[in-house]
């Protein structure tokens, strides 16, 4: 399995005191195994906040 994170930089170390706590699933690290699925995430997340 490859896993992708929806970033434009690169994830040296994981801190998941960085993560909004009340996100989805709670606080935590998400990925996927589907580059296009990461893709279509990083799209919306650019219209939503640029």
């Amino acid at each position: 399995m490859k896993p992708y994170y929806g970033s434009n930089t690169v994830i040296e170390q994981i801190d998941l005191s960085r993560c909004r706590p009340y996100k989805d699933f709670r606080q935590g690290f998400y990925l996927a195994e589907i580059r296009e699925q990461i893709e279509q995430m990083v799209n919306i997340i650019f219209w939503l906040f640029n």
